[in-house]
């Protein structure tokens, strides 16, 4: 009868303790809209744009003559690529 106590015990510890990393939420200190416009990435100024639509240097760096781009973006050029991209949500 002792062990059956103990049995339900560590099952109702178990439970508890798996319920308990569910309820605690980190708080969110999202950025705000006004700043989201001007926010960057350190050393990356241009990296951060809207997925939905054409960044404004798109057409500046497309335009340029097939030579100018192998020569501005050798390790890149002709090659596949693979990206990763990030939401906040």
């Amino acid at each position: 009868m002792k062990s059956k106590h103990l049995a339900v015990l560590s099952v109702l510890i178990l439970i508890s303790c798996l319920m308990s990393s569910c309820a605690t939420i980190p708080v969110r200190r999202p950025l705000t809209e006004e700043l989201s416009k001007t926010a960057q990435i350190l050393d990356l100024p241009r990296a951060r744009f809207w997925g939905d639509e054409a960044p404004v240097f798109f057409e500046s760096v497309i335009n340029q003559p097939r030579e100018k781009l192998k020569q501005a973006f050798p390790g890149i050029y002709g090659k596949a690529h693979t990206y990763l991209a990030l939401s906040g949500g």
